[in-house]
């Protein structure tokens, strides 16, 4: 199992014996996807289409992936305010503003799970 959610009585060293605090453990999301590969939108939004790896970072309590073979590095993340899957520049701003999203209004662990995929076409 990926989180260890399925265990209990978790326990604190207190220096000569364990202590039990009531200590909680949440699995924020699950999701094995280390290689993400977005397409479909090049004739609008190319520098936004290709490979994108999972980064040791998480936005929104999913993974961040990132593209770094562009001039300036993009980012798929996860926008909790949102409720979508979005392709920035910066993951950690937070803004509504998205060359690509995801618009199912869901709150999918990973990125190949959302639907509704729309890229801005400058209009």
């Amino acid at each position: 199992e990926a989180c260890p959610t399925g265990a209990s009585d978790w326990q604190v060293w207190a220096g000569t014996t364990f202590t039990s605090p009531g200590i909680n453990v949440t699995c924020l999301a699950v999701c094995p996807c280390e290689v993400v590969v977005v397409s479909g939108a090049d004739t609008h939004e190319a520098r936004r289409m290709g490979v994108f790896r999972r980064l040791n970072a998480t936005h929104g309590g999913r993974w961040v992936y990132e593209k770094t073979n562009v001039m300036e590095a993009e980012y798929l993340y996860y926008l909790p305010s949102a409720m979508n899957w979005r392709i920035y520049h910066d993951y950690t701003y937070g803004a509504m503003n998205a060359g690509v999203s995801s618009f199912s209004d869901d709150s999918t662990a990973c990125p190949s799970d959302a639907s509704n995929w729309q890229a801005w076409d400058g209009t």
